[in-house]
């Protein structure tokens, strides 16, 4: 048995010495010298140029297989795409800061036969100085004719480059929108565009925009979206009625309310309901709200003669009569499933 050890032990010494002498694989290495480059404060509409050096340190030839730029940035070999071992090479690198403003950060890819890194991953970051600046870029009225909803909403414009500019017209997309400019009182306030919603606006969501157009030649007009939701003058919720399941015998009542948005003086004049429903109404904030309740006055005779265990589907309509003239009236579904429970 020790013969044996012996012997297998000897074997791995031997085996360990010959793939101590074999030679490594050559393979390429690619070493840039710096992987970012900061370009500081630029001006808009310039082109911006660096140029990262690298080299072969492997002990093979490296080969630049793609180089890719994220949106802004274009990358370029300054050198052949493919290093003798020891030999360097150059990737120039161009960010045009005509569509940006403020801190910008890009990338570039570098991908090459290296095995180990295969992607290398140069950064570039940019402080552009914009010849023109509109904030927000987004406007939000909310719920259109609530007290919490914005009577109007502004957007401030101005040069951080410090250029002389005039807005010359600020464009809405739709009718219900109104764009007013206000001219700076002094040179240093900036220009404000004032964004109302006039008119009739349609029920519901809406999505618009302001077109602000300058007299600066380069500058490119600024779109600014416009968002918010329209609500009804009055409002019925739930618009529907659910009361499950509702055994014969029992007294069941479900509430919705009816509400004046925008306005004041709401009166439901009249119900109209089936007479196995039973309706009442209350007026719970003068003017603003009411409260209508809901009852099954006949699921008994809903249910009829149908065996214990079987069910009916009650789906009636009721109508409420507002003084509204833009509804005048509102109807509500009702839905239950009146079942003998015995």
């Amino acid at each position: 048995m020790r013969k044996g050890c012996c012997v297998v032990a000897v074997f791995a010494v031997l085996l360990q010495a010959a793939y101590a002498g074999e030679a490594p694989a050559e393979a390429p290495k690619i070493q840039f010298e710096s992987l970012q480059h900061d370009f500081g404060q630029v001006a808009q509409f310039t082109p911006n140029e660096h140029v990262f050096k690298f080299k072969n340190e492997g002990t093979a030839i490296l080969r630049i297989e793609r180089v890719h730029a994220n949106c802004g940035c274009t990358a370029a070999l300054v050198s052949q795409d493919s290093l003798e071992p020891g030999e360097a090479g150059e990737l120039k690198v161009t960010f045009n800061s005509q569509d940006f403003a403020g801190e910008v950060h890009k990338s570039v890819t570098v991908t090459s036969n290296d095995p180990e890194r295969k992607d290398v991953i140069l950064q570039i970051k940019a402080n552009v100085i914009a010849d023109l600046v509109c904030t927000p870029l987004a406007l939000n009225f909310r719920e259109v004719g609530t007290a919490n909803a914005p009577s109007e909403l502004v957007v401030k414009a101005f040069s951080p480059s410090g250029k002389k500019f005039k807005i010359v017209s600020a464009t809405p997309s739709a009718d219900y929108l109104k764009a007013e400019i206000v001219d700076p009182q002094k040179d240093e306030d900036p220009y404000q565009v004032r964004v109302t919603v006039a008119g009739n606006p349609p029920t519901g969501m809406f999505n618009a925009t302001v077109l602000i157009q300058t007299d600066l030649e380069k500058t490119r007009p600024i779109t600014i979206s416009v968002t918010g939701n329209v609500l009804s003058r009055t409002e019925v919720t739930p618009p529907k009625i659910f009361f499950g399941v509702v055994c014969t015998g029992d007294t069941v009542s479900r509430s919705l309310l009816v509400k004046a948005n925008s306005w004041e003086g709401l009166k439901v004049e009249k119900v109209e309901s089936p007479d196995c429903l039973t309706v009442a109404t209350e007026e719970t904030k003068p003017g603003k709200e009411w409260k209508v309740t809901v009852q099954i006055k006949d699921a008994a005779a809903k249910a009829g003669d149908k065996p214990a265990g079987n069910s009916t589907m009650l789906k009636e309509k009721i109508k409420l009569f507002l003084n509204d003239p833009t509804m005048r009236q509102a109807e509500v579904m009702v839905y239950a499933l009146v079942r003998d429970c015995k």
